[in-house]
């Protein structure tokens, strides 16, 4: 079975051969940031891929754009509320900032948005 790099998770990423935990969330960084990718070549824009590792994995990965309508029948689905919630740590582990709250406290990106709302979150999306 190819992995479809578009919704492949980090574990089902660092199955492909050369491909190890950093490089894995260097694609779904990308992939958050950027969007999905559109051609197999396009992972050579994730720092790290060049087209050696591309010709390695090309074989075994494919490029969809829309996601599985059926999770795979082995394993149990996760509630879309823990899911939500494993993207949204991924993604404020990627600032590693902080802010000044309203009374002069440093606070993280995460407590920033619980509190202020998302400032990179698309209106009305």
């Amino acid at each position: 079975m190819k992995t479809n790099i578009n919704f492949a998770g980090k574990k089902a990423l660092e199955q492909l051969k050369g491909i190890g935990p950093e490089l894995a969330e260097a694609i779904i960084a990308y992939r958050t940031t950027f969007g999905l990718f559109k051609k197999i070549g396009d992972l050579k824009k994730v720092s790290g891929i060049n087209q050696s590792l591309i010709d390695k994995i090309k074989d075994n990965i494919i490029i969809e754009v829309s996601a599985p309508l059926k999770p795979p029948k082995s394993k149990q689905p996760k509630a879309i509320s823990d899911l939500r919630q494993e993207e949204m740590d991924k993604d404020y582990s990627r600032f590693q900032c902080t802010f000044t709250d309203t009374d002069g406290s440093k606070i993280t990106y995460k407590e920033f948005v619980e509190k202020f709302g998302d400032p990179f979150k698309k209106k009305g999306a």
